[in-house]
């Protein structure tokens, strides 16, 4: 694994932005939608920062002018959409002054807007470095000091920490805490030790009386390589974490969904998060019948940093609130919706804006100048967005394009019926059975549920499946497995037998229902 050894004026000037910067390059394209978009060019934020001309006002860490608000402390603890509500807010006083200093005003396409956007949330990742002496007292009232030394602390034959003095982040600390969990749990209770617990800053206060303390004999400094949120994503079902957590709704039922807003933590506190929590998580996996994994230095980084970008977004907000905001924020001026409203800006039913945060931002922006003049006209004052009031709006805007596409289809509505008519009982398709197998996997459908294994995972096992049960059933229930928990007995009683823990809606088209099913008809053809 290749590792970066960045000076401190470097690590200042890249670490805030790193591997996050263009998280949301092809954020929403709308041949995409993708739920998580990831980095290709971690960079390309603290670029636009500067070609844009945004640090002729602001600063970043104190580099930058200090006209503006520094940006790093401006993005702390906000979502995409309340960054989106500021940026709004304050455009008429960001015109203004670019206009008395001749300074053109940039225009941001969705990709360079998610770009920065995500550059300004990302900064606050990483921790201050930890306290010394509060790490010396941790050291010893957690326990460490009954089985651990570091430098000349401690009885020499315990188990030195001394390795872990070259690291820089607390990701490396969990990992190794992580993969020897069970045999250090083990052990503890053997000497009558409970499993200590890290909360806030508390692991990275260790992590610096560790490196204070250990006898690093070529000096060497080791700063990990930025984890990847893309890779993190990936892991995060290779590993059957969903299997038990679930992310905005998507995912298992048995732990917390981890993309609540009161889970917006740092690097440090998610490595504490999961180490205070490991022994519970062995606990389920082992009921359930998932293989402890393991996780190297870069993949803890990266289910870290995917953790942490999850945040970003926001669960789904009020969307009767959202409906008062709409009008009170003056949008019904300019936006029809539901048959209210003047056609004066574009149809937001079939922007791409309803399901892009990113592209609702630039458009604002892009925009604001034509909109400040029109609302002018209008004698109408600036709406400002506070709090989570732009959150609401979306989510209003997004049910009543839901509830109009919905009107649609159900005038061409085509009964399950006829649909999987197309699946034919006896003839088996190899092809469509091969993008069946990868929808599947690419779903993480394997983190509930095994094919000709073992019958005690959580959703059960599929095996011969498509001959026990109905195809119209089956295609149905994949479908739209909410609505028949609601009023299908069989599904019902499915529930009950595995613990209650509802299948989620995958949000899966007809062609990709079918097929799976094609699949697990002969899931053993498919390599």
């Amino acid at each position: 694994m290749s590792l970066l050894k960045l000076s401190k004026a470097f690590r200042l000037a890249v670490f805030g932005g790193l591997f996050v910067t263009a998280i949301l390059i092809s954020l929403f394209a709308a041949q995409e939608k993708e739920t998580f978009p990831f980095p290709q060019d971690p960079l390309k934020g603290s670029k636009l920062f500067v070609s844009k001309g945004c640090i002729k006002c602001h600063a970043i860490w104190g580099i930058g002018d200090n006209l503006g608000p520094d940006l790093a402390q401006f993005g702390k603890d906000k979502s995409l959409l309340q960054l989106a509500g500021l940026l709004w807010s304050h455009s008429p006083k960001m015109i203004e002054i670019m206009q008395e200093r001749g300074v053109s005003r940039p225009t941001f396409t969705p990709q360079e807007m998610g770009d920065l956007m995500g550059y300004i949330y990302y900064f606050n990742y990483f921790d201050q470095p930890g306290d010394f002496i509060e790490g010396e007292r941790l050291f010893t009232e957690k326990g460490c000091v009954r089985c651990h030394s570091v430098g000349r602390e401690g009885e020499r034959d315990y188990m030195p920490l001394d390795e872990y003095g070259k690291y820089i982040s607390p990701s490396f600390l969990v990992t190794g805490l992580w993969n020897h969990g069970p045999d250090i749990l083990f052990e503890m209770r053997r000497i009558g030790l409970r499993q200590p617990t890290f909360k806030g800053q508390e692991l990275n206060h260790l992590l610096a009386y560790i490196r204070g303390n250990a006898i690093n004999q070529d000096g060497e400094i080791v700063y990990a390589e930025p984890g990847s949120p893309k890779k993190g994503k990936e892991l995060f079902q290779q590993k059957k974490c969903n299997a038990c957590h679930s992310v905005l709704g998507e995912g298992g039922r048995r732990a917390s969904d981890l993309g609540r807003r009161e889970l917006r933590l740092t690097l440090t506190e998610i490595a504490g998060k999961i180490w205070s929590h490991s022994d519970h998580m062995w606990q389920d996996m082992k009921k359930i019948g998932i293989p402890f994994p393991e996780f190297s230095p870069k993949d803890m980084a990266d289910i870290i940093s995917y953790l942490y970008f999850i945040q970003f977004y926001d669960e789904t907000g009020d969307i009767e609130d959202g409906k008062k905001l709409f009008r009170e924020k003056v949008c019904i001026f300019c936006h029809a919706l539901e048959g209210e409203g003047e056609n004066i800006g574009p149809d937001l039913v079939e922007s791409e804006a309803h399901f892009s945060p990113i592209f609702l931002a630039s458009a604002m922006w892009n925009h604001a100048i034509i909109m400040e003049d029109m609302l002018a006209k209008k004698n109408l004052d600036w709406p400002r967005f506070s709090g989570d009031e732009m959150r609401d709006i979306v989510s209003y805007i997004q049910d009543v394009t839901q509830i109009s596409k919905e009107a649609q289809r159900a005038k061409e509505v085509i009964s399950a019926k006829s649909r999987v008519l197309f699946i034919s009982e006896t003839k088996f398709n190899l092809e469509v059975a091969s993008q069946g197998k990868r929808i599947y996997e690419a779903k993480a459908c394997d983190a509930c549920h095994s094919i000709g294994g073992q019958e005690s995972v959580m959703g059960g096992d599929l095996k011969d499946i498509t001959k026990i049960r109905d195809l119209e059933w089956l295609f149905k229930f994949i479908k739209d497995p909410k609505s028949m928990l609601q009023t299908d007995g069989l599904a019902k009683q499915l529930l009950k037998d595995f613990d209650n823990i509802p299948m989620p809606n995958q949000g899966l088209t007809d062609n990709e229902v079918m097929a799976i099913i094609e699949y697990l008809k002969g899931p053993e053809k498919v390599k």
